[in-house]
């Protein structure tokens, strides 16, 4: 079985479709083990399933239901016919749902003051790290779609930005851009021509940014994805409702969303003072 040639015509119908490479990229790792080891894919039995996991030993739950659920789709919708038996006797395991690390606005706030007082960034004025800090926080973007960023794609006069989805068959959102990100923006840009993207920032300037925000959260470890958290919970936090922070995020489902409003103790404890004690 040709498994490259599989590979390239499911990518082209997934792009044609817009339904996003996720699968496709689990069964660019899967395919390859198949055709080393001389294994026809309607052959897969328990046997062959446990060889591949014995070959990657850290794969978690989450990451096994993602290989059964990319198999099914593989079938199921570009083959259009039943997946071998082992994929569909196989229960999805049940994943204990954590609630991502985020941080509040306070937190967020403290940290730019620090940051800019501390003299932390050198490569950064203050106009800048606000900038960046309240970008990352109140789009929700993430690490590669904040390093696409132009500063056309920022029309500060409607308030608003659009965001290119990586992997999601050339797809895009909108996100509302609120006063106080406005106001950081336009104090940036005046100060800086753009010359590689919005930012004028690279994949490791940015990761670096975030570590030095790390050294003034105590009992956290925030990596830029969770600054994407962030911006979900601080919407559900003050009332967003939930489809519009679904469409905000560019979630094609709104039960990934859900995750978001299980409130941890924090949460809790915030809302308790605030609605009893107010």
């Amino acid at each position: 079985m040709n498994y490259a040639d599989l590979l390239k015509n499911y990518k082209d119908y997934l792009i044609t479709h817009k339904e996003g490479l996720a699968y496709y990229n689990y069964l660019h790792i899967l395919f390859p083990f198949l055709e080393k080891n001389n294994i026809e894919l309607d052959t897969i039995t328990q046997d062959t399933f446990t060889q591949f996991l014995k070959e990657h030993p850290t794969y978690t739950t989450e990451t096994l239901n993602l290989y059964i659920k990319a198999v099914r789709h593989f079938y199921k919708r570009y083959l259009g016919k039943d997946c071998p038996a082992i994929f569909i006797s196989t229960k999805l395991a049940k994943v204990q749902q954590k609630i991502p690390i985020y941080i509040t606005e306070e937190e967020l706030n403290k940290v730019i003051n620090y940051l800019i007082s501390e003299n932390d960034l050198r490569n950064a004025t203050s106009q800048k790290v606000k900038a960046i800090a309240y970008t990352l926080f109140y789009t929700g973007a993430r690490k590669a779609e904040f390093l696409r960023f132009k500063r056309a794609d920022f029309d500060l006069e409607s308030k608003r930005v659009i965001i290119r989805l990586p992997n999601k068959g050339k797809k895009e959102k909108i996100v509302i851009l609120i006063n106080k990100l406005v106001k950081a923006l336009n104090d940036y840009f005046t100060t800086e021509p753009e010359e590689r993207n919005a930012f004028n920032f690279t994949a490791e300037q940015l990761e670096a940014f975030v570590k030095k925000m790390n050294k003034y959260l105590p009992n956290k470890h925030i990596t830029p994805h969770s600054l994407r958290h962030s911006f979900a919970r601080n919407m559900t936090e003050k009332g967003v409702p939930l489809e519009t922070v679904s469409k905000q995020l560019g979630h094609a489902n709104i039960t990934t969303t859900l995750r978001y409003t299980s409130p941890d103790l924090e949460m809790q404890e915030r809302l308790i003072r605030k609605f009893m004690e107010s």
